[in-house]
């Protein structure tokens, strides 16, 4: 069973396939320190008809810059400014309260992660927000077995990396 958000989502899907996304609030998500103010955004989905067990996902968008508080980011991609991580939720675990901390109970491995070379935050964000509008319209699914449409879009520079090197956001 799926836990109530009482939050209202910022996106849902207006067919059958019942997707609702929510923007995380950016002050929260990187009110941790060990973020170092890195996430230009991150979003909740809810897509129940992506996977029969895992129906929550938070897809996140990270510049590359350094900061304090986190380690120098490994550059896969040469030139890379922005990473796009996409991990499936803990489907036990109470989203409404993962939205209100900004602390989210992934599950590991991550499902995607890229880097991509971006003028700006705005344009990275731009960028998988776009992403998001296909899970949305039922186009792009956030599961591991629609990795190759996640390539499409962000490339696969970061797919075959040891462990160590494919970070995603700090969650």
């Amino acid at each position: 069973m799926i836990d109530p958000i009482t939050t209202e989502p910022t996106q849902a899907g207006g067919n059958t396939l019942t997707t609702r996304v929510w923007l995380t609030d950016h002050t929260i998500v990187n009110s941790h320190p060990f973020r170092g103010n890195s996430i230009v955004a991150a979003w909740l989905v809810e897509a129940p008809w992506a996977h029969p067990i895992w129906h929550s996902y938070i897809i996140s968008v990270i510049h590359l810059r350094p900061g304090p508080g986190c380690p120098p980011a490994t550059i896969v991609l040469a030139d890379a400014t922005h990473e796009i991580a996409v991990y499936a939720l803990d489907p036990a675990a109470g989203r409404q309260q993962m939205l209100d901390t900004g602390l989210f109970k992934i599950l590991h491995p991550v499902n995607f992660v890229a880097q991509m070379k971006e003028e700006s935050d705005a344009a990275a964000l731009e960028r998988a927000q776009a992403a998001v509008d296909l899970i949305v319209a039922g186009w792009l699914s956030p599961d591991t077995d629609f990795t190759r449409d996640w390539i499409t879009l962000f490339g696969d520079n970061m797919l075959n990396k040891p462990v160590a090197e494919v970070g995603g956001a700090p969650w």
